[in-house]
Parts: structure tokens; C-alpha cells; sequence
């Protein structure tokens, strides 16, 4: 039996390079840094009666947290070198979208995730399809301007930002530093940690988008399916509340 290689994106790699665990810590320092700074930002020029506390009420609803937060993750991508050049061979990879077998991958990851979201929340309730549209923000999103944006960050901007975050930084550099079966364990634990009342679901949900990541080989293969899952969750949400 072939055993799972160390680093399955090897070929993929810029051999000048250096991103390990201190770069990987300096990452999240900065990501959390800027997050800091913003917010430090906001108070002052609320309590200066620059801006209004409606308008810090406005910024901390999910919709436009979802916003700001793609909006730190590209700054700090912008401004650390070492994580900016450890990102781009993952980028430019674009052959595996020329090949058939990789909407093979994308589809039947769709269809597991389906299985899995009725398994643990209709069969098992680990978790509620109404805790799901609490933190989606459907319930709150009242207007046709929160509903564009809801639209725009769930569908489009988080999956951007959590596959280029959750597979292509944190699943591949655990992959290359331990072993294939850590890399998908821990980043899609940390993926569900980081998603509030969801924690089972979300991190069997990165699982599977991690393992499609894997087989494909493409980080646009796993936004592709994130984009198609988020997008069918919020349509029936809209539909059905």
C-alpha cells in the first residue's frame, strides 16, 4: 500500500521560499496586529465623534466584519514577504482547472458535505440549521444592502479568503512540517474553531474541502467547491426563513 507522501504539493513549491514556524507565528502576529490596529482605529474616531456608535454597530455586523476581516488577510499577505511569496506558486497553479477529473473531485465533494450536513444536523442535531443561519447573519440581514453584501462575503469573499488561509497556508505548511493525515486533522479543527456554534460541522466541512484540495492539487478547485456550498446554503436559507 503507497504510503501518503510527507508534502503532496512539493511540485508546486518556490524552492527560495523559507516559510517555517516562525514565519507561520509572524503571520498570524501581523493578521492579529492589523485586526488591533483597525479596531483601535474605529474607537478612537468614535469616541473623537468622527463616526457615529451606529456606525461602529453597522461595521460589527457579520456581513461587514466578514469584509474587513478578507480585508486584513490581504493586507497581511501584501505586507509579509515570506507569506506572500509561500502563496503565489499556489496561485499560479492553474493546470489541474483544464482537467476533467477535478469537477469529478469538486462534485463529489459537494454531494459528501451534503451527506455529512444531513447527517450531523438532522440525524445526530450535533449542532441546528438555525444556529447555521445565525451565523451566516440571514436573520439580521433586513435590508437589500445587507443582503448584497451577505451575498458578496459568504459566497465569494470567505471562501476566497479561508482556502487561501485553512488549505493553502495551514493545511500545506502542517502537510510539509508533520505528515498528510495532521494537515487535514488540524487545519480543518482550527477551521471549525474559528466558526463559532458550528464546530463539528464546519471542521468535518474542511475536512472534505481539504481532501479535495489533496486529490486536485488546485487551491481554485477548493474555493470552487466553498464557493458552491456557501452559495447553496445561503439560497435555501433565503428561500426557506
Amino acid at each position: 500500500m503507497e504510503a501518503y507522501p510527507r508534502d503532496p504539493f512539493q511540485a508546486h513549491e518556490d524552492t527560495k521560499a523559507r516559510f517555517g514556524w516562525l514565519q507561520l507565528l509572524l503571520t498570524v502576529v501581523i493578521y492579529f496586529a492589523i485586526s488591533i490596529a483597525i479596531g483601535v482605529i474605529l474607537s478612537i474616531l468614535s469616541l473623537a465623534g468622527i463616526i457615529s456608535e451606529k456606525t461602529l454597530d453597522q461595521l460589527s455586523w457579520s456581513g461587514n466584519y466578514l469584509l474587513l476581516d478578507a480585508a486584513f488577510v490581504l493586507l497581511t499577505i501584501l505586507l509579509y514577504k515570506p507569506l506572500r511569496r509561500y502563496i503565489k506558486p499556489i496561485l499560479m497553479n492553474v493546470a489541474p482547472m483544464k482537467r476533467p477529473r477535478t469537477y469529478l473531485y469538486i462534485l463529489l465533494g459537494w454531494v459528501a458535505i451534503y451527506v455529512m450536513q444531513i447527517i450531523t444536523l438532522d440525524v445526530i442535531g450535533f449542532e441546528s440549521n438555525s444556529q447555521q443561519q445565525q451565523d451566516l447573519g440571514l436573520q439580521t440581514a433586513f435590508t437589500a444592502y445587507r443582503q448584497i453584501v451577505l451575498m458578496i462575503s459568504i459566497v465569494l469573499l470567505a471562501p476566497i479568503k479561508e482556502e487561501i488561509l485553512f488549505r493553502g497556508l495551514f493545511f500545506r505548511f502542517l502537510t510539509k512540517k508533520t505528515h498528510l493525515i495532521v494537515g487535514l486533522v488540524l487545519s480543518s479543527l482550527l477551521f471549525g474553531l474559528l466558526h463559532g456554534g458550528l464546530i463539528v460541522t464546519a471542521s468535518l466541512l474542511g475536512l472534505i474541502i481539504a481532501l479535495v484540495y489533496w486529490k486536485t492539487r488546485s487551491i481554485y478547485a477548493a474555493m470552487l467547491l466553498h464557493f458552491l456550498w456557501n452559495g447553496s446554503v445561503t439560497l435555501i436559507s433565503y428561500l426557506f426563513q
